[in-house]
């Protein structure tokens, strides 16, 4: 598992190389950092004292160095390491990557290190552009990835690692998992566009999804549906199937909802009643969907603002789950799955150690995600889901306890408009807050830590028109409100409440 990056100064390629070691949690190696540790001087001093061409030695033999390491590392190479005809050779045998980057935006970059790129001194922009001439032709050899021009962030990542893979599959090595239940899981970590690309039609997915990787589907074979519970709508669950039957899908047909869970719950549900029935797969992207939303054959609409209060139990024939695309959905989502791959590993499990482990991982994502924490992680809580609803598919005794937090936060959800994972939060903060266990005081004070802006919401007046969503919540039957409740992990239990006395 090694990676070598080239290009032009500014392109950003250590900067990429850090963010790349660090999410592998892999070693970084610079040749312009050995030359200069070797040495004991800064490049521009090397330049000034022995002439380019001693650089130039010293610079080869950094990369021999790199090139003689074994284990995994990412290396960052000078931008010049290319015009010895011996490097270029040596680094096509290699897994090696161009990091392009217009003229403008390396102009900009190499403007800030003012005084320590020799090469550029005097006209900057004349001398830099002589040598994108000179060396383009040379980085034109390597597949070429970019990266974003604006502030990098996590969810920038999985568009380069994407990249990479597809060239260099041996760079990132990954196994698929096939999970078995009542619906197959198909966990394949870097293959799930592949998989798009190669078996998914009949496409229902978000307009974000669809900005995102909608180029990979064919236009006449997706429907785009809006972001967020805009989708879980009767009106959307009308133009699906209007869409549907426009395309002269048949009982044959397979829909695939690539998307979050509302995307997931729409598809679930238009195919499990279009023509009595048709087969459909999901392809989560976000950790919500990943460990809760597209799991378990639930599928539903919302109505009156009453969440999933119309739906079907129909499963998927496969749920294809690749991790790191839910990186590419920014922070909020991956709060939001975080918490529901918490909340079942406290119903699931007694083991502190499990439990421990789960929380760090989850910490890690929020933090400095690695791919190590965001595989564990979603493959720790799908096997948690999967473990209840193998036992319970239709949600008639143990399943309902995958409802913690839940019917407090399906009423803090529709009346405050906030997400699905923070109203979950809050129900099981609201619900657990004062427990005396040490795990799950420690599971509490972690959501407390990711929704601190919104915990005003718990203080906010109770309205008639929240205790009547709660009133119509699914779970509840005809004179009592039905809570999840938690004395000890792994002893969920059903706690329910008179209304007449609520």
């Amino acid at each position: 598992m090694s990676l070598f990056l080239v290009g032009m100064p500014g392109a950003g390629k250590s900067f990429l190389g850090r963010k790349l070691s660090a999410f592998f949690n892999i070693a970084f190696y610079d040749t312009d950092d050995i030359v200069e540790k070797r040495v004991g001087k800064e490049i521009k001093d090397i330049f000034s004292e022995y002439g380019e061409t001693h650089f130039r030695k010293l610079e080869s033999d950094a990369l021999d160095y790199c090139l003689s390491l074994e284990g995994d590392f990412i290396c960052s190479t000078g931008g010049g390491i290319l015009e010895n005809p011996s490097n270029l050779e040596k680094l096509k045998g290699q897994n090696t990557v161009y990091i392009r980057k217009g003229f403008e935006d390396l102009l900009q970059d190499v403007g800030k290190h003012k005084g320590k790129r020799p090469l550029l001194s005097g006209n900057r922009e004349e001398k830099l552009r002589e040598l994108l001439v000179r060396r383009g032709p040379l980085f034109d050899v390597f597949p070429a990835i970019e990266i974003p021009s604006h502030v990098f962030e996590a969810r920038d990542l999985p568009f380069i690692i994407y990249r990479i893979h597809k060239y260099y599959r041996d760079f990132i090595r990954t196994e698929q998992t096939m999970l078995e239940g009542v619906h197959t899981i198909q966990f394949a970590p870097l293959n799930v566009l592949e998989i798009i690309e190669n078996r998914a039609e009949n496409v229902f997915l978000s307009d974000s999804v669809d900005i995102l990787y909608g180029k990979m589907i064919g236009k006449a074979n997706r429907f785009v549906l809006p972001d967020g519970e805009a989708a879980k709508t009767s009106d959307s669950l009308n133009d699906s199937w209007n869409y549907l039957i426009e395309r002269g899908i048949t009982r044959g047909d397979t829909l695939f909802g690539f998307g979050g869970g509302t995307v997931t719950d729409l598809t679930g549900f238009v195919a499990s009643t279009f023509k009595r029935g048709i087969g459909f797969e999901f392809i989560p992207s976000t950790l919500l969907a990943q460990v809760d939303a597209s799991i378990g054959g639930k599928n539903a609409i919302n109505i009156g603002g009453v969440k999933n209060v119309c739906g079907t139990f129909s499963f998927p024939e496969n749920v294809c789950i690749d991790p790191l695309i839910s990186l590419s959905t920014g922070e909020l989502e991956l709060k939001n799955g975080v918490v529901e791959g918490l909340k079942v590993a406290l119903i699931v499990h007694a083991d502190e150690v499990i439990l421990t482990n789960q929380l760090e991982r989850a910490k890690k994502i929020i933090t400095h995600p690695t791919f190590d924490a965001l595989n564990n992680f979603v493959l720790q809580a799908v096997k948690d889901k999967m473990r209840i609803v193998n036992d319970d598919p239709y949600e008639k005794g143990i399943r309902k306890y995958l409802n913690l937090g839940h019917t407090y936060g399906h009423v803090f959800e529709t009346t405050y408009h906030i997400s699905h994972g923070e109203a979950v939060a809050l129900g099981m903060i609201k619900k657990l807050g004062n427990s005396r266990n040490e795990i799950i005081r420690e599971y509490v004070n972690f959501f407390r830590t990711l929704f601190t802006e919104d915990l005003n919401v718990l203080k906010r007046e109770w309205t008639d028109r929240m205790t009547q969503k709660l009133f119509n919540d699914k779970k509840n039957t005809r004179d009592s409100v039905v809570f999840i409740n938690l004395n000890e992990p792994g002893k969920a239990f059903i706690e329910t409440v008179n209304k007449e006395t609520f």
